[in-house]
């Protein structure tokens, strides 16, 4: 599996994994850095009020262009130990079933 990072990419192709970070702040979830569109088809998923950005929590969802995006979500108080931790035990879980993240 090829693995990129990129901070504020554009043009992803359908066969790749969007991970994108979430935390939370007392019960609000914050998706600070999110691109407006995937904050707009986030909200629009029925089932996007169940996600509560808990600590190694993945909520899945698809954007109009057929882009699957993984909402990560780190807890009230992420590190980069956390997140670093997060991504790895995300990896194992979805190695197989993308070819590009």
């Amino acid at each position: 599996m090829k693995v990129q990072l990129n901070f504020g990419a554009k043009g992803h192709k359908s066969s790749q994994l969007i991970i994108l970070a979430a935390h939370k702040k007392k019960d609000k979830v914050l998706f600070t850095g999110w691109p407006s569109n995937y904050q707009d088809a986030f909200n629009k998923m029925t089932n996007a009020k169940n996600f509560k950005a808990s600590m190694g929590e993945v909520f899945y969802f698809a954007l109009p262009s057929g882009i699957t995006v993984a909402a990560m979500g780190l807890g009230e108080s992420p590190t980069l130990e956390n997140l670093r931790n997060q991504i790895a035990g995300f990896y194992k879980s979805v190695k197989e079933k993308y070819e590009d993240m």
